[in-house]
C-alpha cells in the first residue's frame, strides 16, 4: 500500500501540513521543527495560520529532503 508522502489539510481554525516521511526513526517535519518558522509541530503534523508563519528556506529544505527520501518527482 502506498501512503503520500505530504498532505496539505485545511482545519477549521488553522491549516496543516502532514509529513508522513522519516529518516532514522523520526519525522523530518521533528526534524526541521526548530528553523521552520511560527508553526506548531506534533510527530507528522505541522500546524499553523497562514504560510506566511514558514520560513520559506527551511520548508523549502525541508520538501527537497523529503522528495529524495521519498523518490518524489522533481527531488533535489
Amino acid at each position: 500500500m502506498e501512503w503520500f508522502a505530504v498532505g496539505p489539510a485545511r482545519q477549521k481554525n488553522h491549516y496543516g501540513l502532514y509529513v508522513n516521511v522519516a529518516e532514522d526513526g523520526r519525522y523530518l517535519s521533528k526534524t526541521y521543527a526548530d528553523r521552520l518558522g511560527r508553526v506548531k509541530v506534533g510527530a507528522a503534523a505541522v500546524t499553523f495560520k497562514d504560510v506566511d508563519a514558514f520560513d520559506r528556506e527551511a520548508l523549502v529544505e525541508t520538501l527537497r529532503h523529503i522528495g529524495r527520501i521519498s523518490g518524489g518527482a522533481g527531488a533535489g
